[in-house]
């Protein structure tokens, strides 16, 4: 009786670890793709960033974005 419970409890457990291996495994590609994303988000927010920023400078500096130019456009 003991041996039997043994046993089961041994198959049951290699079932359970197997089964704490496949979700850890689905975990970590879940983080992989979540940093692939930031990554990708980060790049896009700081090409805004920089794109607006410059229309900004522009603005102000008075310039068609022509870096020959002055603000009286010659």
């Amino acid at each position: 009786m003991q041996w039997e419970l043994a046993k089961r409890l041994v198959g049951s457990s290699s079932k359970f670890s197997g089964g704490l291996l496949g979700v850890r495994w689905e975990i970590a590609e879940g983080n992989r793709d979540l940093a692939r994303k930031a990554s990708r988000v980060r790049q896009k927010m700081t090409k805004r960033l920089t794109r607006s920023s410059l229309e900004v400078v522009r603005k102000i500096a008075g310039t068609d974005g022509n870096p020959s130019k002055g603000a009286d456009g010659y």
